[in-house]
């Protein structure tokens, strides 16, 4: 193995680890339940579902079907990709549109994020020698 295709690796495998700490801390942060209640109808039969307890603005959204939170995704996945483009990307992957949406309100619903997130673990990810930016 080559020199430069060596460092290609090491500097894939940094940059892989950071984008595992990031998918994974969104998750967990994702993972606080939104209370769903099953209650009666007060009309006809059957019984539906409310949320009891939604995310506040400044919040990470709540869990009600854990779609969000499945689709934490970043790319490329293999260290040697991640090297020799230099990046990795963290989002949310396709259908989980929304999750952006509520991050980038620019009114006073506008929930917590993966821009909010990267910011609260500058520290954690200077200490692994990553700058992470916001696009």
């Amino acid at each position: 193995m080559d020199p430069q295709t060596a460092l290609n690796e090491q500097v894939g495998q940094v940059l892989v680890r950071a984008a595992v700490l990031l998918q994974t801390e969104m998750m967990r942060r994702l993972s606080l339940s939104a209370g769903p209640a099953r209650v009666p109808r007060r009309r006809g039969q059957g019984i539906y579902t409310v949320y009891t307890t939604p995310s506040k603005p400044g919040e990470y959204l709540r869990t009600r079907t854990g779609f969000l939170r499945a689709r934490i995704a970043y790319q490329p996945h293999s260290p040697a990709a991640a090297g020799r483009l230099g990046l990795v990307q963290v989002g949310y992957d396709r259908g989980a549109w929304y999750g952006g949406w509520w991050e980038s309100r620019p009114d006073a619903q506008r929930r917590k994020g993966l821009v909010d997130l990267v910011q609260e673990l500058a520290p954690a990810l200077a200490r692994l020698g990553v700058h992470a930016g916001a696009v």
